[in-house]
């Protein structure tokens, strides 16, 4: 009989589990975009921008002027503030600094689903592209899909690193700064 009972409380538990785990969805949002050093282009004309007066969506053109190849570096790093007051944490949440084309190669291919048709940028093939060739890119629309972050991601204001970093002395060349917030909404039924 006991058996019985704590049978069911853990039944009821998963099922509650499983409940509560679909009655929020993540959503994200980006903020702003600031570049901060780049020594491999002209970023300037790239904006976040409102798409129909309510989703923060990235905007514009910019320009590499080099081929990104394995002599270059790429690395996103993130930080957090729960309040939104400019003091941000490191967290680890990442993409660890690699060569560009095998970045291109790990993670490319995978999420390329969030600018197609909403930029120029080359088709990724699975087995990766290098160089990433240089030239003149535009964006457009492009919001910030909450669905490729971890359903763990705590509430709050984001600040994200784009480094990009010669090799093999690893001087920097390019950061970007993007700035997101991220909540999570109920789901009403």
């Amino acid at each position: 009989m006991r058996g019985q009972v704590q049978l069911l409380v853990l039944i009821q538990l998963l099922i509650g589990f499983q409940i509560g785990e679909t009655m929020y969805r993540t959503i994200g949002e980006f903020d702003r975009f600031e570049v901060e050093y780049s020594a491999l282009g002209d970023f300037s004309k790239l904006r976040i921008t409102k798409y129909n007066r309510t989703t923060p969506v990235i905007n514009g053109t910019y320009d590499i002027a080099v081929d990104l190849d394995d002599s270059y570096e790429l690395g996103v790093t993130c930080a957090r503030s729960a309040l939104g007051n400019n003091q941000y944490n490191t967290i680890p949440l990442k993409l660890s600094s690699m060569p560009v084309c095998q970045f291109f190669k790990t993670y490319a291919y995978d999420y390329q689903y969030m600018y197609l048709n909403k930029s120029n940028f080359p088709q990724v093939p699975r087995e990766g592209m290098c160089p990433f060739p240089k030239g003149t890119y535009w964006i457009k629309n492009v919001a910030l899909d909450a669905s490729a972050l971890p359903p763990v991601l705590p509430d709050g204001y984001y600040r994200c690193y784009l480094d990009v970093c010669s090799l093999p002395e690893r001087t920097q060349l390019l950061r970007q700064a993007y700035y997101a917030r991220i909540y999570k909404e109920l789901i009403k039924y």
